[in-house]
C-alpha cells in the first residue's frame, strides 16, 4: 500500500458508529431478539463500554444443534472472549495488518481508554480501501 493512502485520514471515516450490544448477564433470548430487530448476525458483549466478547448467529445455532437450550444461557457463558480492536486514529495500513493477521471479519474501534465506540466490517473496509486506490489512480492521470 503507498504511504499515500497510509497517510489517509483515521479509520473513523468507514466505522459503523451504531453498534448492537449487550450485557454479559443478558440471556441468549434477548441477544437472539437484538440481532432480528436490528437485522444483524453478531452482538458485541460490552462490560463498562469496553467490548469484551462477542456472539454470532453461529454461536447460537451451534448451541441448538447439540440439543442445547439457548434460553438457558447468558452472553458471558457462550460469547467469544477473543475479539480484535483498533484505535480510531489508527491508520489504513494499520487496520489492513490487523485483518490480514487474523481471520476476524470485524474489527471494534475503541478510544484511548478502551471504550467502544465502533466497529468496522473486513468488507466495508476492502471497500474503502479500493475506493481510495481508484481515487489515487484517477488523481494521477489527471496529473500526467
Amino acid at each position: 500500500m503507498s504511504e499515500e493512502i497510509n497517510k489517509i485520514a483515521p479509520l473513523a471515516i468507514d466505522m459503523v458508529i451504531d453498534i448492537v450490544t449487550c450485557d454479559l448477564e443478558d440471556n441468549l433470548t434477548k441477544v437472539a431478539e437484538l440481532m432480528i430487530s436490528h437485522q444483524v448476525d453478531s452482538i458485541l458483549v460490552i462490560n463498562s463500554n469496553k467490548p469484551v466478547g462477542i456472539i454470532t448467529e453461529g454461536v447460537i445455532v451451534k448451541l441448538i444443534s447439540e440439543g442445547k437450550n439457548p434460553c438457558e444461557f447468558i452472553a458471558k457463558d457462550v460469547m467469544v472472549s477473543s475479539i480484535y480492536s483498533v484505535f480510531s486514529n489508527d491508520r489504513v495500513f494499520d487496520i489492513a495488518s490487523q485483518f490480514e493477521r487474523t481471520t476476524i471479519n470485524r474489527l471494534c474501534v475503541v478510544d484511548d481508554d478502551g471504550n467502544l465506540i465502533g466497529i468496522i466490517s473486513k468488507k466495508s473496509f476492502d471497500e474503502f480501501q479500493n475506493c481510495l486506490l481508484s481515487f489515487k489512480k484517477r488523481r494521477k492521470k489527471s496529473k500526467s
